[in-house]
């Protein structure tokens, strides 16, 4: 996403650039939710263990932190996962935390992209033009 305004008004406010800033990982995540569902959808669930199952596999995961990738990757909010592991905010944090370091990611956005790239990598479909 980008903003912009017209040469004719003034540049973003410090408080509009902070604003911005706070959302824009937000944003992404919820579009590459929104974008990546539809291209989800069509892959069977067989494919989709196998591939979060690799993924487990080459980062040394835990099954509990395979558990909160897989949520993550069907979409789930952090609220959710909590809910759906019966964990605690903190316990939830200490989870994505070990995975971050684990695959040298530091956002759920770069998380969610490294999956794809298991996934389309993995041989099972070509990699996006």
């Amino acid at each position: 996403i980008v903003l912009w305004r017209s040469k004719t008004e003034n540049n973003f406010s410090e408080k509009e650039m902070y604003i911005m800033e706070c959302l824009k990982d937000h944003i992404a995540l919820k579009l590459f939710s929104l974008s990546s569902s539809s291209e989800n959808i069509s892959l069977n669930d067989d494919t989709k263990e196998h591939v979060l199952n690799e993924f487990a596999g080459k980062y040394t995961l835990t099954k509990r932190e395979t558990d909160v990738v897989t949520l993550i990757f069907y979409g789930k909010t952090s609220e959710e996962i909590c809910n759906s592991l019966y964990i605690t905010d903190s316990i939830f944090r200490k989870h994505l935390y070990n995975i971050y370091r684990k695959a040298n990611v530091t956002s759920k956005i770069e998380l969610l992209n490294l999956l794809n790239q298991h996934y389309f990598y993995s041989g099972k479909s070509k990699p996006p033009a």
